[in-house]
């Protein structure tokens, strides 16, 4: 009995596996939502996917994948600022490392060997071409700061999540002798409501109009959808959002059939009826859903968890594949089947990212050697 009732409770849990198992399907979510939902940017060959019209739609509603993140970003902050773990600078240059490892490989080699476009799309089509000296070392030096995103037009999601980070800091700030979640449910709409709909319309009033240009606004306020979703994810965690709602789907009978036909619902609304607008909510409900079923598959689980492990790596490279090495994008685009497609675009990120993290960690041991090396040079040279 008491064993019984042990395994019900952990079955509640929500763990940090239970984050990455997620934060998987929302990367597979995101590398479909590349690859099929812009049919400008497909190789000039390409004939596009079958079914292509619902292949769009569903991966247009795929661009979930970044509130997801979002929401998992700030459900994983709040619980680390609440144990005093936080530390916001070296989250910020871990998260740049991470860049600057994909960075000094993947645009070299687009300046180098890809600097002469072969795609239709205008906007890829001189990515890597310049005038002039100076102008490369301008894109180059701009973008390795995260200050633009000239070289890779996916890596917008750098700064916006570095600004989206602080914005989180200063909501922990605000909502912390709060004890009502529905107040803080009803702060946080009201700021939805307020950044989603009042400041565009001030920006439409001319003296409000330079707005638009400014850094900073851009910077914060650009895609407030998914911020407000990271604030959604340190509302949940704040009150153990997503246990509550696993455990009331667990004591609902046939709970795995509740959890698909409510999965099912929710992709038909993101997809067809509401868009984007909800993905604060979609997300504080989609998390525990997905949860309750990844914990009845546990093969499937384990392998999300073992993908998400690289989920920043593939974040970073996945789209010189799709869009802006045209030779590679050929090839991730070998079939008009999209899961197939997909796949292929998926292993060619992940073991990327496998080899990458290998030279990385063999580069720092050979320059440990070197290191070594040159003192013991040195205390020879003293000595003699």
């Amino acid at each position: 009995m008491n064993s019984t009732m042990q395994n019900k409770q952990n079955s509640v849990e929500f763990t940090s596996l239970d984050t990455k198992a997620i934060k998987g399907i929302a990367l597979i979510l995101m590398l479909f939502h590349h690859l099929a939902a812009f049919p400008g940017r497909y190789p000039g060959d390409f004939a596009g996917f079958y079914l292509e019209r619902y292949v769009q739609e569903f991966a247009a509603a795929s661009m979930i994948s970044a509130p997801f993140f979002c929401f998992l970003g700030g459900y994983g902050m709040f619980l680390r600022w609440k144990s005093g773990k936080l530390s916001i600078t070296a989250n910020i240059f871990n998260l740049y490392k991470s860049y600057w490892k994909v960075f000094l490989i993947y645009i070299p080699i687009g300046i180098l060997f890809f600097s002469r476009g072969t795609q239709t799309a205008a906007e890829f089509y001189n990515l890597y071409s310049f005038e002039t000296v100076s102008s490369m070392l301008t894109a180059v030096i701009s973008d390795f700061l995260g200050l633009t995103c000239e070289l890779n037009l996916e890596w917008w999601f750098l700064k916006f999540y570095v600004c989206t980070t602080l914005m989180g800091l200063i909501f922990c700030q605000i909502i912390r002798k709060s004890r009502n979640f529905w107040g803080d449910l009803m702060l946080l709409l009201a700021w939805h409501v307020f950044t989603g709909s009042v400041l565009p319309g001030l920006t439409a009033i001319p003296v409000f109009s330079g707005l638009k240009a400014d850094f900073l606004y851009m910077a914060f306020f650009r895609r407030t959808d998914f911020s407000n979703a990271f604030l959604m994810g340190i509302v949940f965690a704040k009150y153990d959002g997503v246990r509550r709602i696993k455990q009331m789907l667990l004591e609902s009978p046939c709970s795995s059939v509740v959890c698909v036909g409510f999965l099912g619902i929710l992709a038909w609304s993101r997809t067809y009826i509401l868009g984007g607008e909800a993905d604060l909510v979609y997300c504080g409900v989609l998390v525990p859903l997905i949860s309750v079923l990844l914990d009845r598959m546990v093969p499937v689980k384990r392998s999300l968890v073992y993908l998400a492990k690289h989920s920043t790596n593939i974040w970073f490279i996945h789209s010189f594949y799709c869009y802006y090495y045209p030779e590679v994008a050929r090839v991730v685009y070998g079939t008009r089947n999209v899961v197939a497609d997909l796949l292929i675009l998926i292993v060619m990120s992940l073991v990327s990212s496998i080899i990458l993290e290998w030279f990385y960690a063999h580069l720092g041991s050979v320059l440990n050697w070197l290191q070594k090396k040159r003192r013991s040079g040195k205390e020879e040279t003293l000595c003699s």
